[in-house]
């Protein structure tokens, strides 16, 4: 098996030119001396040609994601509005996010870690790389953040310390390389499943389905034997015909109550240990205040559970989520630990839940208190007929 590339370059298409190119095949010779002997071609990703149209490209592109150590990301205002280049960033982040969470056995992570913003144009760093990842990056000369690396590519002038500055990033970049253990993450899910980490959010779809992971491993760990991660199960449950989207841990309730408002499901996915820690306290409390009728939580839990345990998983679960429960919130245990068994699990409750939306229309109340009154009389369900005139008249 090849081993995963050094970093990844993640840049729009638009900006590509002899100098973006340039610039690349620089910084890999500059990475390469602190590393152990690698032929150039294997220290970056780089898809100038777009590698090949179809499927291949995109599984190729899939597994450079999952694997490179590090992302460059070459940043301009076409990067920075780019959906794509949003959900490259947003895997990586996943990963990271992953990565955090483990055992870590060398120490802190160095410089900014494995995520390099690069200044090709000057201002055009995206909001979502914070000032510590910038400023922890090396002490570069003033004029790469005031004019950008590709001016100075293009002016003689700034050789020198444009020179200085792929420098500097090829060191950093072999260190983080070494000492940030960024963990593969195997499969990943279609690439119009991922959410873009520049967008704050997809509107919701009718009759589709909004999944919240609430696990430790996140959307794309490796959760499952096979590498198998959460968003490619949830891709292959809710299939082509059913619209789906992240829900975002942000504003929850609000999302929530959006998505109920526009008759769209919502899968929770969580865990024991996840249910009992205080850090997601907030986001259950928002989940028991908005979640009802259409929403699932399908709990994963250990294979084994004593009597004990048992009960005090039921009572953490209607601790946590009670209200949400009797508004209508599915809620399904399953100890699945592999792969197929929560494919199983999933589709189950999706078809569950869409099929309870298809079979009730939302209840819409009368305008006129006296019509609905003599209307229940009549057992006219007037809830959910709005352009009823009175008892009796014809629908309009």
């Amino acid at each position: 098996m090849a081993e995963p590339k050094v970093f990844f370059t993640s840049y729009s298409h638009s900006n590509r030119d002899k100098y973006l190119e340039r610039f690349v095949e620089d910084l890999a010779a500059d990475v390469r001396p602190h590393l152990k002997a690698i032929e150039l071609e294997n220290v970056y990703f780089f898809d100038v040609k777009r590698l090949e149209t179809g499927n291949y490209w995109r599984e190729k592109l899939a597994h450079e994601l999952t694997t490179s150590k590090t992302l460059v990301a070459i940043c301009t205002p076409a990067f920075a509005s780019s959906p794509f280049c949003g959900k490259e960033l947003n895997v990586f982040l996943e990963r990271v996010a992953y990565w955090k969470k483990l055992p870590q056995t060398k120490g802190p992570a160095v410089g900014s870690g494995p995520l390099f913003p690069i200044i090709w144009v000057a201002g055009a760093i995206p909001k979502i790389f914070s000032d510590d990842v910038q400023n922890a990056q090396g002490d570069f000369p003033e004029i790469y953040k005031t004019k950008g690396l590709l001016q100075m590519y293009k002016l003689r002038k700034y050789a020198e310390q444009r020179k200085e500055v792929v420098l500097i990033l090829g060191e950093l970049i072999a260190k983080a390389a070494s000492e940030v253990d960024l963990p593969a993450v195997g499969q990943i899910p279609s690439f119009e499943l991922i959410a873009s980490a520049f967008e704050e959010g997809e509107q919701p779809n009718e009759l589709g389905v909004a999944l919240l992971p609430l696990v430790e491993a996140g959307l794309q760990g490796p959760t499952y034997p096979g590498g198998a991660s959460l968003a490619t199960l949830f891709q292959a449950t809710s299939g082509a015909q059913v619209p789906t989207r992240l829900l975002e841990q942000t504003d929850l309730a609000d999302s929530v109550r959006a998505s109920r408002a526009a008759r769209e499901a919502v899968l929770v996915v969580t865990d024991s240990a996840t249910l009992s820690r205080p850090v997601y306290q907030p986001i259950f409390a928002a989940l028991n205040a908005e979640l009802g009728f259409g929403g699932a939580v399908i709990v994963q839990r250990a294979a084994t559970l004593s009597a004990v345990e048992e009960e005090q998983l039921s009572l953490s679960v209607t601790s946590a989520l009670g209200d949400a429960i009797a508004r209508g919130a599915i809620v399904d245990f399953t100890t699945a630990r592999t792969a197929v068994t929560l494919e199983t699990k999933l589709s189950k409750v999706i078809l569950d839940m869409r099929k309870a939306f298809m079979a009730n229309q939302a209840p819409v109340p009368a305008k006129d208190d006296r019509i609905a009154a003599e209307a229940s009389k009549d057992g006219i369900p007037i809830d959910t007929l709005a352009t009823v005139a009175a008892p009796g008249s014809p629908v309009g």
